[in-house]
Parts: C-alpha cells; structure tokens; sequence
C-alpha cells in the first residue's frame, strides 16, 4: 500500500505520518520528495522510528518492490 499525503507546509503531513507510524503493525517506509538538502522531517522520523525504511531521493525505483513485500509506504509531498 502506498499512502501520499500533500499540503501546504506547517498543516500537519509529517505529524498525521507520524502518528500513523506509531500504530503500525506491518513494515513501513517512509519518503519525503524535495526534502533535500536538509531533510529535518525524515531526520526526525529515521530518529524516531529507527524500524522505518527511509527511502532517499532516488531510490523511488525501490516503490515497486515494497508494494508487493505487503508493507505500507508513506510519501510525503512537500508543497512545491
């Protein structure tokens, strides 16, 4: 399963993620698109949940194979 979740900066992606990564019983990766060069949000999450994969700008190639590993991948899209 791959969620996206988008908005604006400061309306709560990375802390509705980050509560949804609390309660997660399955694998879970996690990748904020333009986060670089200072990704303080996958930082803190990596920080956080250290059982989350974090996915780097490109890696997306990765996405297909997670997909079919029965785990949930959160994608974070930044206001661009």
């Amino acid at each position: 399963m791959i969620i996206a979740v988008a908005g604006l900066p400061g309306v709560g992606k990375t802390t509705w993620i980050r509560q949804q990564l609390a309660i997660a019983n399955r694998s879970v990766q996690y990748f904020s698109l333009g986060s670089d060069p200072v990704p303080i949000d996958t930082n803190c999450i990596a920080a956080e949940f250290p059982a989350v994969k974090i996915l780097q700008e490109g890696e997306e190639f990765q996405l297909s194979d997670l997909v079919a590993a029965e785990s949930t991948t959160y994608i974070e899209l930044g206001f661009h």
